[in-house]
């Protein structure tokens, strides 16, 4: 890992298997989707985010280095799922074979209960207090409306304010820093 930069943010924590699991099983020429917003004198450019695409397995080595490069100094967001070509759009991913969500605040001891009562769930720190994504992971991929559908319902289990419930969706990479703190101050 990088060094970490003067009044750098709070890192995000852990991959967890299951997402390990979820990456590992699938393979054939999809691409992975980062994003990556540059810092300014310690503000996120969000205009500025940049997406690059990793056929899968084929590239992996190149995805890490690129997050490696970019790591120190810009917000780092991948998608959960797997894309069939070099465009994260709706309806686009080869498979759905998890759902998430994106807890902004409130995830609390009463919150990691919950997660705990989901088989095949695990929750990843995202870089502020509080804040988690949360993955489930399936048996058998859902269709674009059945992903939505359970995306949003498993938001609401978590009183989750900002659903992210396309396959689609952008979440923090774990194991990257949170610069969006230093974008507000």
């Amino acid at each position: 890992m990088p060094a970490k930069p003067v009044g750098a943010p709070k890192k995000t924590v852990g991959l967890c298997s299951t997402q390990r699991r979820k990456v590992a099983s699938v393979v054939g020429r999809s691409a992975i989707s980062t994003t990556v917003a540059p810092t300014d004198s310690g503000k996120v450019r969000w205009r500025d985010r940049a997406e690059e695409f990793f056929a899968w397995p084929d590239e992996r080595e190149k995805l890490v280095d690129t997050v490696l490069a970019y790591a120190p100094e810009a917000d780092i967001s991948i998608c959960p799922n797997l894309m069939r070509t070099r465009r994260r759009t709706k309806g686009n991913s080869v498979v759905r074979m998890s759902l998430h969500s994106d807890l902004d605040g409130g995830f609390t001891g009463y919150q990691e209960d919950r997660v705990r009562d989901i088989p095949g769930a695990c929750a990843v720190n995202s870089g502020t207090p509080e804040h988690a994504h949360v993955y489930v992971r399936l048996d058998e991929s859902l269709t674009v409306e059945q992903h939505s559908h359970l995306c949003r319902a498993l938001g609401d289990w978590f009183d989750a304010d900002d659903h992210k419930i396309t396959d689609n969706d952008l979440m923090r990479l774990p194991g990257t820093w949170n610069f969006k703190a230093r974008a507000y101050d």
